[in-house]
């Protein structure tokens, strides 16, 4: 047997406090969320950069207050502020103005987006980052904002790498400290600096807060395969900002696909808002709502693939019988159950205060056929953006709902209806 000396035993500690040392610390784990992915949209405000610079009184010109009121117009259930586009001076006042805008249009503050640069050695220029941040953590936790997106930032001239990444590290574990104080959380874009994946994951795994994720942006990975990429970093998300054009190395600017992005986020379990960044040239008041549309239309459609209800208005809506439900896909249009004849639909007070007389069974359709059963009352239903589910009490002035309530435009498998007050 071997007999264990005082020599050995220093000489084997030694060796154990050596390897603790060296040994690299792991960062945050990827993000454990309870139950099913749950996606919510939004939109950042850097989609209309060039109406929220524009000279107040210009065509399209709108403030940051206007902004949220967009995104309410828009039905949306988030709006993502960027410090950008703020007044030089923000005043407490102001934010509590901005709070309340946002509450009464019934939209969440989903997260913030600043500037700042954190691969920076210390010095004077690097404390007034951390003052930057600072200030705009407070201000976005008085805003009510659950997390903001920050950057590395490029590294000075003639720092290395390794260098860069450990100041970079170094900063953003400070800067979370600070934020946790405030409940908000600090996510890394993958961005600049960190828009290579190895040193995106170098940073993931080196800073080790609470407080501290990743905003996953779709359009920053430049490599011979994005997707491959973003994959890597969607366990770690706690915002996802989504693009509308990918550039994969050497193939340049190419539309991106929005379902195989829902998709991965979907496969890392990820819930939280879907946020729309639109930065092509062409107008955004034309195209941002037909990309939200595109987007919403994935998020659903992968909803009731994976029998989750992101994208749905209620949150939680009773199962389809597809023996009994007239609106579902198999059922007979032309001939609903006896009691559902002479009801009518009613819209959402917030899209349509008057009801439309309905005398059958509507189903909601995505893309009518022509001819096809219910055809011209599913054409009629297209322009609608939201739909409530109703009290449900079973006397001669209020609901019956029977089926599935699906939110906003292009989704399937709505029916609510009220009997006629006639």
């Amino acid at each position: 047997m071997h007999k264990l000396t005082r020599r050995s035993f220093l000489t084997a500690s030694a060796g154990a406090a050596v390897a603790s040392v060296t040994r690299p610390a792991r960062g945050i784990e990827p993000l454990k969320r309870p139950g099913k992915p749950f996606m919510k949209l939004s939109l950042a405000a850097y989609s209309m950069k060039r109406y929220l610079a524009a000279k107040a009184g210009s065509p399209g010109a709108m403030d940051m207050g206007g902004f949220i009121d967009y995104c309410a117009k828009l039905r949306l259930d988030g709006t993502e502020l960027t410090s950008y586009w703020f007044p030089k001076t923000v005043t407490r006042e102001y934010l509590a103005g901005l709070k309340r805008r946002a509450h009464l249009a019934g939209v969440d503050i989903s997260g913030g987006a600043i500037a700042n640069r954190f691969t920076l050695p210390p010095g004077k220029a690097l404390d007034a980052q951390h003052a930057h941040v600072r200030k705009w953590i407070d201000h976005y936790a008085d805003l009510g904002a659950p997390v903001i997106r920050v950057f590395a930032g490029g590294p000075p001239r003639g720092t290395d790498e390794a260098t860069a990444l450990k100041q970079c590290i170094a900063n953003l574990q400070t800067a979370c400290e600070y934020a946790g104080k405030r409940g908000v959380i600090l996510g890394i874009e993958n961005h600049d600096f960190a828009g290579q994946i190895g040193r995106m994951l170098k940073i993931i795994r080196g800073v080790k807060s609470p407080w501290f994720g990743v905003t996953f942006d779709s359009g920053n990975f430049h490599s011979a395969d994005p997707y491959a990429d973003l994959a890597k970093i969607a366990p770690y998300a706690v915002n996802a900002q989504i693009k509308v054009h990918m550039r994969p190395a050497g193939k340049g600017s190419v539309p991106a696909d929005f379902k195989r992005i829902i998709a991965i986020l979907r496969d890392a379990n990820y819930s939280g808002y879907i946020t729309l960044e639109y930065e092509a040239k062409e107008d955004p008041y034309k195209h941002v709502p037909q990309y939200l549309d595109k987007l919403r239309a994935c998020i659903n459609a992968g909803a009731r693939q994976h029998g989750t209800t992101e994208g749905m208005n209620d949150g939680n809506p009773p199962p389809i019988d597809k023996q009994t439900d007239p609106c579902h896909a198999g059922g007979d249009l032309r001939n609903p159950q006896p009691e559902l004849r002479g009801m009518r639909i009613r819209r959402s007070s917030r899209t349509e205060p008057e009801a439309i007389e309905r005398p059958h069974c509507v189903r909601r359709c995505a893309r009518p056929k022509a001819g096809s059963p219910g055809n011209t009352i599913c054409s009629d239903l297209h322009d609608l953006t939201r739909w409530q589910k109703q009290k449900a009490a079973h006397n001669g002035e209020t609901g019956k709902f029977l089926s599935r309530v699906v939110t906003k435009r292009k989704t399937v498998g709505i029916c609510f209806y009220t009997k006629s007050q006639a």
